[in-house]
């Protein structure tokens, strides 16, 4: 069996890969094309989840993993629906020409049925 211990010393180890894999800091490298802005999906949940865009499926977001949608500038409706799940949420992304809108993603703290969402824009 374990000891307490060796529990913290691994799991410090684990925690030094992440951050070293650079799970919680990521460089969003994508350009988006000309006359559109893009939204970078991250998600940091074990949930795929279905993504629709101005009511229309956009596609699903795998389990920790990032995705990237161009779109036109201006406000969209964006929702986010746990594939298989009672999570969910919706928000309106203002898209900027060429910038790049952020949405970490994360089961709400407050209601686990909901996703939080940590928006940041960003010039490419």
């Amino acid at each position: 069996a374990m000891n307490l211990r060796s529990w913290v010393r691994c799991a410090a180890a684990f925690v030094a890969v992440a951050i070293a894999m650079g799970c919680e800091k990521k460089d969003y490298d994508h350009t988006p094309p000309p006359g559109k802005g893009s939204v970078v999906l991250d998600n940091f949940t074990g949930d795929e989840i279905n993504v629709f865009v101005d009511g229309k499926p956009a596609g699903r977001l795998d389990n920790y993993d990032d995705w990237t949608l161009d779109l036109f500038p201006g406000l969209h409706r964006l929702v986010l629906d746990q594939h298989h799940g009672p999570r969910y949420a919706a928000w309106e992304v203002d898209v900027l020409d060429g910038h790049l809108t952020v949405i970490r993603i994360r089961v709400a703290s407050g209601d686990w049925r909901g996703y939080d969402g940590e928006f940041s824009v960003r010039s490419p």
